[in-house]
């Protein structure tokens, strides 16, 4: 009954495991990798990477300025319930009620670590928790990313500077960059390459080469020198806050934990902590002056999700030249790209057409793959650029595999079975559909209704190949299709005015004897945990016609044929009810179809 007040909490009740799977990998093996992963410099435990000695000798404070109450608040609002804690073992809802009675101590002490550019030594040590990617063998170290599970109030000073970070910095950023940037998203940055397909492709009549970059393990890797270097060169941060940063970017130590063993401390002295508010935005500002490198190559355009990079022109050879200097750009950060996972793509005219002996990509001594398809941020991209029905396909196929993760469903009220699907279902299913929505196929579209129309046959305890109209009306809901055009606003185009009419159609050929149903008269089915629902809904759907039925083979009306094998009497497709020889009752009916 929570569950139905909740719904999030049924899919809490349905098992989550958060990425971590059983593995059979040794804490020996997890240090030794780990270990030469985040300690590049080789550092002991007592050493530091001594930034501060950065700081030029003439920085005067006069920039300074303490943190005040309504900052620390601000950051506490941004930390979330329910959490796992780190090697203090305090959650963010204790921090919350430590703020609560004690907001000026708390905002005090945050101002002597300011003041005197450093933190309790506690503070540095974190318990690493290792999530599998969801791809690569279990075995495998490097199917796994960790995140770093710090002190809880290492927690809100990381946030308190990440905001000042943020606010300072923000408009150094570039406008191709949207990752971790207020207002942007993935969405955008796909709509930004969809429309450089339409102005090259379809409109120059040119084809585009899109070159998509791996940075091989790029938040583990970033130098930290080079971000502290890249913060004091921008001279709007004050000596106290430069000593701070310079401490929280200093040397820390990881502890793994894998319910089982406990490893020793593992010293991490590059890369930014993955879990951290303030690590994606010094990602982020350690690439804010990647535009200059294509000063040169006005032909060549490049956007940016954090370290998800696709550069694009109509010119192989620009591209070659290019991905040249960017290679450089990235050692000078000690970044370094994975070639085996960088693609490169070539944008057609609807795709047509083979490769040209002449379209390679060597770049120092590496080929780069030619692909006839690629998913950038989650999107499919085919060779025509504007054809998505394998991204369609793909992502419904992920909907009805969590559709089928969902335990009990149908035991739900139909109500909240149906919030269900709008809150773990449909964002599966409609994942970018605003930038694909008008591209999209008349089967496209009826593609994409099949995640509801699975969804709802689930919850009704229906076969996947019933009618699907059937549902529908059973559980009296709209079409996908229909709700994402009218929540997103987006055009009506001919294809979807096709689907419209054709589901309607549909919908006028319902034998008018179903609205009779009882399923359809009474609705109290529709509440939590009954017991009949599949008996009712089933009935309403085929009135279980083939079990009175003489003919044999398969139909979906009655047909001139059909015989009642209890009464021999000429039957329509609904006679259950109405035979006066049938002796089942709704349940054995339903039942034996079970059987």
């Amino acid at each position: 009954m929570e569950a139905e007040s909740y719904c999030h909490r049924f899919l809490r009740l349905n098992g989550s495991s958060s990425g971590t799977v059983t593995n059979d990998i040794n804490m020996d093996t997890w240090a030794q990798f780990l270990g030469g992963l985040f300690n590049s410099r080789s550092l002991g435990r007592g050493e530091s990477l001594n930034l501060k000695s950065l700081l030029p000798g003439d920085l005067t404070d006069d920039l300074h300025f303490a943190f005040l109450s309504a900052e620390v608040e601000l950051a506490l609002g941004g930390m979330k319930n329910r959490k796992a804690p780190g090697p203090d073992n305090l959650q963010n809802e204790v921090v919350r009620l430590l703020w609560a009675a004690l907001p000026d101590e708390i905002t005090a002490f945050l101002n002597v670590c300011l003041e005197l550019g450093s933190f309790p030594v506690a503070w540095k040590n974190s318990n690493l928790k290792l999530l599998y990617k969801g791809k690569g063998a279990v075995s495998d170290v490097n199917s796994y990313r960790g995140i770093s599970l710090c002190c809880s109030l290492y927690n809100l000073l990381d946030r308190v500077m990440n905001n000042r970070l943020y606010s300072r910095l923000i408009d150094l950023i570039p406008s191709n960059q949207f990752g971790f940037v207020k207002g942007r998203s993935t969405i955008q940055a796909v709509q930004l390459l969809v429309d450089e397909i339409n102005f090259v492709v379809y409109e120059k009549k040119t084809p585009l080469y899109a070159l998509f970059l791996d940075v091989k393990k790029a938040f583990d890797s970033v130098s930290r020198h080079f971000i502290f270097e890249e913060l004091v060169g921008t001279g709007r941060f004050s000596v106290r806050e430069l000593n701070l940063l310079a401490e929280m970017l200093d040397a820390n130590f990881l502890t793994v934990r894998d319910g089982v063993s406990v490893s020793e401390p593992i010293v991490q002295s590059n890369g930014v902590k993955q879990g951290g508010s303030i690590s994606p935005f010094l990602f982020i500002f350690a690439l804010s002056d990647i535009n200059s490198l294509f000063a040169d190559f006005p032909n060549v355009k490049i956007i940016l999700f954090a370290d998800d990079m696709v550069l694009l022109s109509s010119s192989l050879d620009d591209i070659r030249r290019s991905l040249e200097l960017l290679i450089s750009y990235l050692a000078f950060r000690e970044l370094e790209l994975n070639f085996d996972k960088c693609k490169i793509l070539k944008f057609r005219n609807k795709g047509r057409g083979r490769l040209k002996n002449t379209d390679s990509l060597i770049v120092h001594n590496m080929p780069i793959e030619f692909v006839n398809e690629f998913t950038y941020l989650g999107v499919v991209f085919q060779a025509s650029g504007i054809s998505f029905s394998k991204h369609v396909a793909k992502k419904v196929r992920a909907a009805i595999l969590a559709t089928a993760a969902l335990k009990n469903l149908a035991k739900s009220s139909l109500s909240t079975a149906l919030k269900l699907f709008d809150l773990a279902i449909a964002p599966i299913a409609s994942y970018g559909i605003q930038v694909i929505w008008p591209y999209l196929t008349l089967n496209d579209l009826q593609k994409l209704e099949t995640a509801k129309s699975r969804f709802l046959k689930k919850a009704l305890c229906l076969s996947k190949f019933m009618k699907s109209r059937l549902a529908y009306k059973l559980a009296d809901t709209e079409f996908f299709v229909d709700k994402l055009c009218s929540r997103f606003s987006l055009p009506r185009t001919q294809n979807y005015n096709k689907f419209i009419d054709n589901q309607l159609f549909k919908i006028s050929e319902i034998d008018p004897e179903f609205y009779g149903a009882p399923a359809m008269v009474n609705p109290s089915w529709k509440s939590v945990c009954y017991d009949m629902r599949h008996a009712l809904t089933r009935h309403a759907c085929h009135d279980f016609h083939f079990l009175l039925c003489k003919t044999k083979n398969y139909h979906s009306s009655a047909i001139g044929e059909c015989v009642c094998k209890f009464c021999d009497k000429n039957i329509g497709f609904y006679h259950f009810f109405s035979c006066d020889k049938n002796e089942m009752s709704l349940a054995q009916a339903a039942n034996s179809v079970i059987k």
